[in-house]
């Protein structure tokens, strides 16, 4: 493993080790599909390979969070294997959330990168599986806590609701320290301390960076306790040459 990468992706080390296995079996294979990816692995794996292979993200749907990752060298269209799982259960007597379906699966004693996101909206459960464990989650996932559920694979587009909340912000420096005390309303000092322990992310990435300039037209920006944020740069400045920011609230 290359040493300047790993400090770069400091407590990430098994992860790129994971990575660097992935790259061994594509010598081999020519093709390897990953398991599913959080955000934030997605992010060091596109990093971490920059454009030495092709990558395909998919998640099974648009704005997927969760997603399997096609590594391959050529740049070919191939569908990620991953099945749409839809529950059907009576909602007269159930109203069942994410939480709920997250117990149900991990009751399996499946691993969590085997799927990617649950969707819970408007009494529809959707899940997003890999292909070869489709079969055995549909014959025992019989109940979502004491919910009777059928499970039938679904093609149907699926599109998850997203709300965010925007308010306008003026502040003055694109500094991750100034945006975080604009985003929470507190002190630089106190903000600056959110980001030294650790709990400020970057497009999914934990920076502990005071100074880290967030100069990209749109980020999104998690603060631990205070929920996540979509940064957009509005490109304007006041007359005391403050930037001029649009930052959503995710709800």
């Amino acid at each position: 493993m290359n040493k300047q990468k790993q400090i770069h992706f400091k407590g990430n080390e098994d992860f790129l080790a994971r990575i660097d296995d992935y790259l061994d079996q594509l010598s081999i294979y020519h093709k390897v599909f990953t398991p599913f990816l959080s955000p934030a692995e997605q992010e060091i794996l596109q990093r971490y390979v920059g454009k030495k292979v092709y990558t395909t993200f998919d998640g099974g749907y648009p704005d997927a969070e969760y997603k399997r990752c096609l590594l391959s060298y050529e740049d070919k269209q191939i569908p990620l294997p991953i099945v749409c799982l839809h529950a059907i259960y009576d909602t007269k007597y159930y109203n069942l959330s994410h939480r709920d379906a997250l117990g149900a699966m991990m009751n399996l004693g499946i691993e969590r990168q085997t799927f990617g996101d649950l969707i819970v909206e408007h009494g529809d459960i959707y899940i997003f599986v890999s292909k070869d464990i489709a079969g055995y989650i549909k014959r025992e996932l019989e109940k979502i806590g004491r919910c009777p559920i059928q499970l039938e694979e679904s093609e149907a587009p699926i599109q998850k609701e997203i709300h965010l909340e925007y308010k306008t912000h003026m502040v003055s420096s694109l500094r991750l320290d100034a945006l975080v005390a604009s985003i929470t309303h507190l002190a630089r000092q106190k903000a600056q301390a959110l980001v030294h322990d650790g709990r400020v992310k970057v497009d999914h990435l934990v920076v502990e960076d005071l100074a880290h300039i967030c100069d990209n037209k749109s980020i999104l920006i998690s603060i631990r306790g205070y929920g996540r944020f979509m940064v957009n740069d509005t490109g304007r400045k006041t007359k005391n040459n403050r930037f001029v920011l649009e930052i959503g609230k995710y709800e």
